[in-house]
């Protein structure tokens, strides 16, 4: 039997993030505590910086797609902090062309739950 890892530092929720639903949600309460802390901002910094960074597999782009959509979807006040970075995320989650359609099916649910206004969609340009 191989002992689960502990994760407790964002380091280590960073480096195992994927796509599985019990890790998405574990990081998202892992990012809320942080929000809650007052340190979301280089967590962010981070999810951006891996999502412009060619060395980034798409799987590993489309994980961090799901968990900010997550966070976005989970959590009001986060939803507004991402706001000014959904269009780079949007830009920068391009290049998952395997993943493409995961991707805009991420952007439809925003747009049908109403989490941004459709002006702010457009200002957006996603």
């Amino acid at each position: 039997m191989t002992k689960k890892r502990k994760l407790e530092t964002w380091e280590d929720f960073r480096e195992t993030l994927h796509g599985s639903e019990d890790c998405i949600k574990s990081t998202r309460e892992f990012v809320i505590r942080q929000y809650e802390e007052g340190n979301l901002r280089p967590i962010l910094q981070d999810l951006m910086n891996d999502m412009k960074a060619p060395r980034v597999k798409p799987k590993k782009k489309l994980a961090i797609l799901y968990l900010m959509n997550d966070l976005i979807i989970n959590n009001k006040e986060i939803r507004k902090r991402f706001k000014t970075q959904v269009q780079e995320i949007e830009r920068h989650s391009k290049d998952i062309r395997d993943y493409q359609r995961k991707d805009l099916k991420v952007v439809k649910i925003w747009k049908d739950k109403g989490l941004y206004s459709k002006q702010e969609m457009i200002d957006m340009k996603v």
